[in-house]
């Protein structure tokens, strides 16, 4: 923990900081905060990738995450580094001073996502985490899949085709009962016409 605290000036490069309130901890990457001018906003842990929920690993994960941030209410520190392509704050996440980011790495509770991160103090704490076998290094490696390459495993576009021909389907459904349902209305209108006390 004390390396973590020490590395804490090092690996924040953001550009604001907000105090923030925990509304929930939706993954072991992601909460939902609130603070000044936004409630329940979605923030990012920067330079980390967290398993998935269905993912092995996963719930531990976010419980991870539940107990370093104090839950639900709890206050928190964010250096914002602006927002992802889903709208969600990147930052790297305090609180009492400890980087969130970095411990969550230190105890294997999450993976470096390397593709947006080569910061070698948090490769270390990965590669320590490894060798002691913490967290998520401590399941079987076949457990041990990146969460982007979960993420992409066996996803395939939509078939946007067969979704056209199935609304399609179901609009003709749809226009047919109710012309079905307009034909008997007019023929109870039309035998209401010529015997109206029927």
């Amino acid at each position: 923990m004390a390396l973590v605290l020490s590395l804490t000036a090092f690996l924040s490069t953001a550009a604001e900081r907000l105090d923030a309130t925990v509304v929930n901890v939706i993954d072991g990457d992601t909460l939902s905060i609130s603070t000044t001018g936004c409630q329940d906003c979605r923030v990012r842990l920067l330079e980390i990738d967290a398993p998935e929920s269905d993912q092995p690993y996963g719930d531990q994960s976010r419980a991870a995450l539940i107990e370093l941030t104090g839950g639900a209410g709890a206050r928190i520190e964010l250096a914002t580094d602006g927002r992802d392509r889903y709208g969600r704050i990147l930052a790297t996440v305090y609180r009492d001073g400890v980087n969130l980011n970095a411990e969550m790495i230190r105890r294997g509770a999450a993976h470096v996502y390397e593709r947006y991160s080569d910061s070698p103090v948090l490769l270390e704490l990965q590669d320590e985490a490894k060798e002691d076998e913490r967290g998520l290094w401590n399941l079987e490696e076949a457990d041990r899949k990146k969460p982007w390459e979960w993420r992409h495993a066996g996803v395939s576009p939509p078939d946007w085709d067969a979704i056209a021909d199935k609304v399609a389907e179901m609009l003709t459904l749809f226009v047919d009962v109710i012309a079905e349902l307009i034909g008997s209305l007019i023929e109870w209108l039309q035998a209401f016409e010529s015997d109206p006390a029927a």
